[in-house]
C-alpha cells in the first residue's frame, strides 16, 4: 500500500514538472496580453479613393475604441503597375485627431487613364503612447 502511494506522489510531481515545463513565461504571457490589447485599439479603417479624369478624391474615416485618445494616419495614392502589382504614386500625407475618430478628406491629380488606391496607415494612440498601426486600402 505504501508503495502504491509512493508511485502516485511520484507519478503526480513528475506530471506536474512536466506541464510547468510547457507554460509559457511571463515575458511572452505580458507580450500576448499586449498583441490582444492592441489588437482591439482600431475598429474600422473606411478608405475611398473614387478617380474622374484626373482628379482623385480620397476620404477616410478612422475610428478607435473607446479608450483611444487620439490618432493619426499617413496616406498615399498607389498606381496599378502592368504586372498588377502597386507602386507608390506622389507624396504620402499625414492626417491627425484629437479623439478616437479621425476624418479627412481632399483631392490629388493623377495621370488621366491610370487605376489608383488609396494606402492608409492609421496609428492609435492612449494618452500619448502609440499602439499597433493597420494598414488598409480603398
Amino acid at each position: 500500500m505504501k508503495k502504491k502511494i509512493a508511485l502516485l506522489v511520484l507519478a503526480s510531481a513528475l506530471l506536474l514538472s512536466g506541464v510547468s515545463a510547457f507554460a509559457a513565461s511571463p515575458d511572452e504571457e505580458k507580450a500576448e496580453q499586449v498583441v490582444i490589447f492592441r489588437l482591439q485599439d482600431i475598429e474600422r479603417i473606411t478608405p475611398t479613393l473614387p478617380v474622374s479624369g484626373t482628379t482623385a478624391s480620397y476620404q477616410l474615416t478612422a475610428r478607435g475604441a473607446a479608450h483611444v485618445t487620439s490618432m493619426s494616419a499617413s496616406l498615399q495614392i498607389q498606381k496599378r503597375n502592368s504586372n498588377g502589382t502597386y507602386s507608390d504614386f506622389g507624396n504620402p500625407w499625414m492626417a491627425t485627431s484629437a479623439s478616437n475618430v479621425l476624418t479627412t478628406s481632399g483631392t490629388k491629380t493623377v495621370d488621366s487613364g491610370g487605376t489608383y488606391r488609396l494606402k492608409v496607415k492609421v496609428t492609435p494612440y492612449i494618452n500619448g503612447i502609440a499602439g499597433a498601426s493597420e494598414t488598409a486600402y480603398s
